[in-house]
């Protein structure tokens, strides 16, 4: 069912994966981690790689671990994608990754983690100027360090929230008027 997906984990790699399944017409999916599978990640000490269409997510052995300690039973990864062309006046060069966690009684999870998150965007590598963007708590866009490597726009972040990819609008218009 689009939406909705029980974490079927490939451990057979150096890196646990997780294809994701299909996301809703509202651009959602719930990925759900059952005790079971935590158990496995504890035993595995992996770390986590979602792979989605245009954005991969990377979750380290540790941030798995801060996760399972604070859900407890399992807990539900909310996957929320946004394709909004301009963010903050700026225009967008990646969809818009919001990244959320609940815990089985559907508790909103709030973690810091002590290692980093890594988000990569498929992005325009014509375009040579790129940010990363966060959302704060206000709905203000913020301005974070990335990295660019051919067309693909990596960030780090040591906390869940809503994430994507924009230029400065000199750059924009530049392309425009090519």
């Amino acid at each position: 069912m689009p939406g909705e997906q029980n974490a079927e984990v490939d451990f057979s790699g150096a890196i646990a994966v997780i294809q994701a399944e299909e996301f809703d017409a509202e651009g959602k999916l719930w990925i759900k981690f059952s005790e079971e599978t935590l158990k496995d990640f504890k035993n595995s000490r992996k770390e986590l790689h979602i792979e989605m269409p245009d954005i991969d997510l990377t979750l380290a052995a540790n941030n798995l671990q801060q996760l399972a300690k604070v859900a407890g039973a399992g807990y539900n990864l909310h996957l929320t994608l946004d394709d909004a062309a301009m963010v903050d006046d700026r225009p967008a060069l990646a969809q818009q990754l919001n990244i959320a966690a609940t815990d089985s009684f559907s508790r909103k999870l709030s973690v810091n983690f002590k290692a980093f998150i890594t988000l990569a965007f498929k992005t325009d590598s014509k375009v040579k100027i790129q940010f990363g963007a966060r959302e704060d708590g206000k709905g203000k866009w913020k301005i974070i360090q990335g990295n660019l490597a051919g067309d693909v726009f990596t960030l780090k972040t040591k906390e869940f929230g809503n994430y994507t990819v924009v230029t400065n609008k000199g750059q924009s218009n530049k392309k425009v008027k090519k």
